[in-house]
């Protein structure tokens, strides 16, 4: 006669061998928030910093012998640099059709004397591709040019910084400002005299937080205006929370609790399915606090990118058919939609990375200080203080970008066990 004991310690056996088999590991994944917003720490003990200074004919107007927005700028670039990067290694370039070197104090007589606009070899066409074919994410380049280009020229300076920038992850911004003018725009035909303001900008390559320590410093100068600032970034987001919860009418789908060391991530969510279901929904909330100088964007900008792992599977596949999101909508600065998850699959672990993407097939809108500067006409009398093609220039680039930089404005996980 088998005794009850040695029946339980049998069947505990049991369970215990059956359990041991059925358990899966967890999936794990690099959970940090930190591919999206960065890193706030930045280098700055010493960096190289380029300064390039266009000479062609349109910008000897901006030339005074008193003191204007121009000549305080390029006062001012040398020292800002120095006050954020200590022993910054400065160098000065003027550029055109090409780029040569020139000399601290030819930079600083660029604001009152025209004779570094006056060579014939620089003054009548701008290369852009020579300009910025030296920028690298670990130095700072800055240009200060008026972005004065007809349809063609666009084309050429969005291919430039396109191939010599975006390709090599250099981010930009750009820092918009108005400055007495009295001079010769050639850039269109017939040449255009103006005499009064014209818009010229600085534009700065590098990496993120570089450029952020540049433009937090310049933007609290007086002939700044702080609105007129644009940031192409990989990484627009500073910081965002992930809320997911389950939909009350989704049944055999529970939320189940997060293993500890998961918990600080708050972007990780996990739930229990039923193994013959087949479909669960929940609803998804991401609050985002972007940096303010990106373009506006709304949810049409946006596009979710899945990938899924399960027990098992090295590495990640392309999932964007397994989760289906509706309802998508932006509220103030949050992203809600319903989602709906499709999974057939056996009983299991399962795990979806789903990463908020900008859509590079939905074209962006420009801030309103860049539309209310641009000109799509220019000729005597008529938008003499605008840009022609500023618009479409800094929409192109921003295309260009978001198809080569993939910025990406959060990132979140959803584990299911399926049992």
């Amino acid at each position: 006669m088998i005794k009850p004991l040695k029946i339980i310690a049998a069947l505990l056996c049991l369970l215990s061998f059956v359990s041991c088999e059925t358990k899966q590991p967890d999936i794990n994944w690099n959970f940090s928030k930190s591919e999206i917003t960065g890193t706030a720490s930045s280098n700055t003990e010493k960096i190289s910093v380029d300064v390039y200074l266009d000479v062609t004919t349109s910008m000897k107007g901006f030339v005074s012998a008193s003191p204007t927005a121009f000549s305080k700028l390029l006062d001012d670039i040398e020292a800002t640099c120095q006050n954020i990067w200590k022993n910054t290694d400065i160098q000065f370039f003027k550029f055109g059709r090409s780029v040569k070197n020139i000399t601290r104090s030819e930079f600083v007589m660029g604001k009152t004397s025209v004779d570094i606009y006056s060579d014939p070899t620089l003054s009548t066409q701008t290369n852009f591709d020579e300009a910025v074919k030296n920028t690298n994410p670990k130095r700072v380049s800055i240009l200060i040019t008026d972005l004065f280009y007809n349809n063609n020229d666009v084309n050429l300076v969005v291919n430039a910084v396109k191939t010599q920038c975006f390709q090599k992850s250099v981010e930009a911004g750009i820092i918009g400002l108005e400055s007495n003018f009295n001079g010769i725009v050639a850039d269109v035909q017939p040449p255009v005299t103006v005499k009064g303001t014209r818009p010229v900008y600085m534009i700065v390559f590098g990496d993120k937080q570089n450029i952020k320590l540049f433009i937090q410093t310049f933007r609290n100068k007086p002939y700044i205006k702080p609105s007129q600032i644009l940031l192409v970034t990989n990484k627009p987001t500073e910081s965002y929370e992930v809320t997911v919860t389950k939909n009350p009418k989704s049944k055999g789908f529970n939320v189940q609790s997060l293993k500890k060391e998961w918990k600080d991530y708050g972007n990780i969510a996990n739930f229990t399915m039923a193994k013959d279901a087949s479909e669960a929904s929940f609803n998804l909330a991401v609050t985002l606090s972007t940096n303010p100088y990106v373009f506006p964007f709304t949810e049409k900008n946006i596009k979710p990118v899945v990938f899924m792992k399960t027990t098992g599977l090295k590495d990640s596949i392309p999932a964007d058919d397994k989760l289906s999101f509706q309802n998508v909508r932006m509220e103030g600065n949050t992203y809600k939609a319903d989602i709906k998850l499709t999974n057939t699959g056996d009983a299991g672990n399962y795990s979806y990375l789903v990463y908020l993407a900008f859509d590079n097939t939905v074209t962006p809108v420009m801030p309103k200080w860049i539309k209310e500067t641009n000109a799509e006409v220019f000729a005597q009398g008529q938008n003499e203080n605008k840009t022609l093609n500023l618009e479409k220039l800094l929409t192109d680039i921003s295309v260009n970008h978001i198809t080569y930089g993939q910025p990406k404005l959060a990132k979140f996980y959803i584990n299911v066990r399926k049992k």
